[in-house]
């Protein structure tokens, strides 16, 4: 009988712990890694980021979408339902990223955001990522793809995606640099 309780439980755990890897992949984005972007220079991370957002930012060629738009899919991506009121609360407001996308963001405890977006001219929701925990929204411009995610701690990694549209049905969003903050969300209080 001892036995048996000990294998139960240890078979407990470990579903527990399975059940828990799996909720938290199940709210990352769906993003690939750049290889163009591997480099080997004695340039920091940190200065290769800024250049390539620099960069980036300044030759985007993308203008703002003025044009009708289409009803919101929801059946694109049926698990954005869940937070069906804020993705169309936002998109009313037209495009505010990357020319023709709405991106739509909200709250989700201490120091956790989700987004969504979707494209106007096809309605579709082509991102949904519920859940980021230890980040929060460090920028992203109607006139360019980048999404800049801050830690919210020192000592994570800030990290900057570009929206590919060449890809959309795999990766909609790719990595295209990241470094270690050096700066906390928050201010130290010194006793």
């Amino acid at each position: 009988m001892n036995k048996s309780f000990k294998f139960l439980f240890i078979l407990l755990v470990v579903g527990i712990a399975i059940s828990f890897l799996y909720y938290r992949q199940k709210g990352k984005i769906n993003i690939s890694k750049s290889d163009s972007q591997e480099i080997n220079t004695s340039a920091t991370k940190s200065e290769i980021c800024s250049d390539i957002i620099t960069e980036m930012a300044t030759d985007s060629g993308i203008s703002k979408f003025n044009g009708t738009i289409k009803p919101i899919n929801f059946n694109s991506l049926p698990d954005a339902k869940s937070f069906k009121t804020v993705i169309a609360n936002s998109y009313k407001q037209g495009a505010n990223f990357a020319g023709h996308y709405n991106l739509a963001f909200w709250g989700c405890g201490t120091d956790c955001f989700g987004m969504a977006i979707t494209d106007l001219i096809t309605g579709n929701i082509v991102e949904y990522s519920p859940v980021h925990e230890g980040y929060y929204l460090g920028g992203y411009e109607p006139d360019n793809r980048l999404i800049i995610l801050n830690p919210v701690n020192a000592g994570m990694e800030r990290q900057v995606y570009s929206l590919s549209e060449s890809n959309i049905q795999n990766n909609v969003l790719e990595l295209v640099c990241s470094e270690i903050s050096q700066k906390d969300m928050y201010p130290q209080i010194i006793n």
